[in-house]
Formats: C-alpha cells, sequence, structure tokens
C-alpha cells in the first residue's frame, strides 16, 4: 500500500514538472500583454502626443555626442543574469561638480531659463532640463506623486526616452549602434514610421537616493507573488582633483537588495525564470529585438548624457542661480 501512494505521488509530480516545462516555455515566448507591460513598462507604444513639440535647435555641425570610447575600463553588457546588466565607469568631465549634478537631478522636470549664449545656439530662451541632458533622445519626464518641488527620494517619475534614436543598428562589436551627426530627435509631426518599430523606455520609476553622492531609481510593480522590483538604474560619482568621476549601472529583470544596501539582480527567487521572461518581453520593444543590442542602446546613451554635462550645466547652473526662482518653472 504504501509503495502504491509513493508510485502515485512521483507520477503527480512528474505531470507537475512537465506541465511546468509546458508553460514555463509558453510564458517566456507568448506575445506581449497588459500583465507582461505592467512588469517593465508604465504604458505603451510611444505615440505621437508623447513627443515634445519642439526640440532645441541642434548646432551647425550636429550635437556631436561622445561615443563608445569614452569611459575608462571596459564597460560590461551582461544579458547572462537577469534580463540585462550594464555599469559603465564614464571618462572623468572637467568643470562639473556633485552640487550641479545634484541639482540637475532634482530638477529634471523643470524648465530654465538659458544664459544668452546657450539661448542663441538652442534657439530657445527656455529648455526643459531633462531635454538639456539628452536632446535627442528624451522624451519627457514628470512627477507621477507630487505636483511640484524637488525631485527627492521618494518621488515617482514617470520617464520616457528612445535610447539611440535615428541611430542605426550595426550589430557590430565594438560600435553596436551608428549615431549621425544630424540627428534632431522626434516630435508630434515626426512620421510614426520612423520610430515605431524602435525600442524605447516608457516607465514609472521610484527614487530611492537623490543626494551629493549619487541619484538612483527602482520600478516595483505589484503581482500574485507580492511587490516584485523589476529594474534598477544609478548614478554615483566622486570628486577628485577638479574632476568628476562618474558611474552608471542599470539592471533589469528581478532585482532585491543586497546586505550592503546595493541593488543587485536576483538569482535564487522562486519562479525566477518566468518572471524575469514575463519582464523581457516588456523590455524587448523595439528593433532589433534583442536584449544585447538594446544593452549597448543604453550603453551609449548613458556616455552621451554624460559626457555632453560641460556644454551646458556649469553655464545653466549659474545662470538659474544668479536669476533666482523667477529662473525655473
Amino acid at each position: 500500500m504504501k509503495s502504491t501512494r509513493l508510485s502515485v505521488v512521483a507520477l503527480l509530480l512528474g505531470a507537475q514538472l512537465l506541465l511546468c516545462a509546458h508553460t514555463c516555455r509558453g510564458d517566456r515566448n507568448r506575445p506581449k500583454d497588459d500583465e507582461d507591460v505592467q512588469m517593465f513598462e508604465l504604458s505603451g507604444p510611444v505615440r505621437p502626443h508623447d513627443f515634445p513639440a519642439k526640440r532645441l535647435t541642434a548646432p551647425e555641425s550636429g550635437w556631436q555626442f561622445a561615443g563608445y570610447d569614452a569611459v575608462q575600463n571596459t564597460p560590461v553588457v551582461e544579458t547572462s543574469r537577469g534580463v540585462l546588466e550594464v555599469m559603465i565607469n564614464h571618462k572623468p568631465i572637467k568643470g562639473v561638480t556633485p552640487k550641479m549634478v545634484l541639482w540637475m537631478y532634482s530638477n529634471l522636470d523643470k524648465v530654465v531659463q538659458l544664459p544668452p549664449r546657450l539661448a542663441q545656439q538652442y534657439n530657445a530662451k527656455r529648455a526643459a532640463m531633462f531635454m538639456l541632458l539628452h536632446p535627442v533622445d528624451h522624451i519627457s519626464v514628470a512627477l507621477a506623486n507630487q505636483p511640484r518641488g524637488p525631485i527627492v527620494r521618494g518621488t515617482n517619475l514617470n520617464w520616457m526616452e528612445m535610447p539611440a534614436s535615428q541611430c542605426s543598428y550595426t550589430g557590430e562589436a565594438v560600435n553596436m549602434w551608428s549615431c549621425p551627426a544630424g540627428r534632431t530627435g522626434y516630435t508630434p509631426l515626426t512620421s510614426t514610421s520612423e520610430y515605431d518599430a524602435r525600442f524605447y523606455t516608457k516607465t514609472s520609476n521610484t527614487v530611492v537616493q537623490s543626494d551629493i553622492n549619487g541619484f538612483k531609481t527602482l520600478k516595483t510593480v505589484e503581482s500574485q507573488l507580492g511587490p516584485l522590483t523589476t529594474s534598477y538604474s544609478g548614478h554615483s560619482w566622486s570628486f577628485e582633483k577638479g574632476l568628476l568621476r562618474p558611474s552608471s549601472v542599470y539592471r533589469i529583470g528581478l532585482v532585491e537588495q543586497a546586505n550592503d544596501g546595493e541593488y543587485q539582480l536576483d538569482t535564487s527567487r522562486r519562479f525566477l525564470s518566468i518572471i524575469n521572461g514575463r519582464i523581457a518581453t516588456a523590455f524587448v520593444n523595439g528593433a532589433p529585438f534583442d536584449v544585447r543590442a538594446q544593452g549597448y542602446a543604453l550603453l551609449l546613451h548613458s556616455i552621451q548624457e554624460w559626457q555632453r554635462l560641460p556644454d551646458w550645466l556649469p553655464a545653466v547652473y549659474k545662470h538659474v542661480k544668479r536669476g533666482g526662482s523667477r529662473s525655473m518653472l
């Protein structure tokens, strides 16, 4: 009798494993639905009304963004853990201080008055801070849980961007994305055919650190398993001998807070492969529909943000500080 019961239990367990193998594989490969979207995106896809009505006027020579070589050491673009991990030690930056960077992140949703030189160069008296940070890839930044005020720990940010906008995927190991100097970014007047199939980020993240040492955000969603943290982005910096030394980390996939306080990709949670499969389905939302390719788009985007700071941040910071509250909306 005991032997019979054990045989029945073994058969039931075997059936469950076979069912799981089938459904898990189906979950990883099935088309995106609303449940997948909530894992990473706020809502998608990007529509014409999402884009800014007007972009900053680019210099005659183009924006002259930095390339993949503006880093220290070899950056990490890893897909073997979680969905994606990108780690960058940026090339040191001269003329930008931690106080300026914190001020920028604290006011990413604001419109600032431009100093005369930049106003003439960009053909605008004012500009959104997020657009100054990346005048081509960024689409919008808005506060989700507070009407106004500085962005601080606990602020929820609705964030939209399209890394490597108007760039071409090459698949080359060194320069996976090639970007023309004359790219300007998309507006509501752009034909949807130009961006419909492109990778984008449209998400709501919570700020978990915003201070003189760094700016970090998390994406957390509710699920039947409880709250799940499905992405993390963190920027840290130090300041030595007049040089800002920034580093950036992006982790897509189920994330947990380690004992040292850092947010790492989870490697042991139950149903990990199913959860990460759904996160990947939502994250990989544009051509060439490849996680690694999107990782290199994020890498290039981040490099361009940081290396562009000396072109505008010191001048805008000093101009707005001199002008007071009337210089910022």
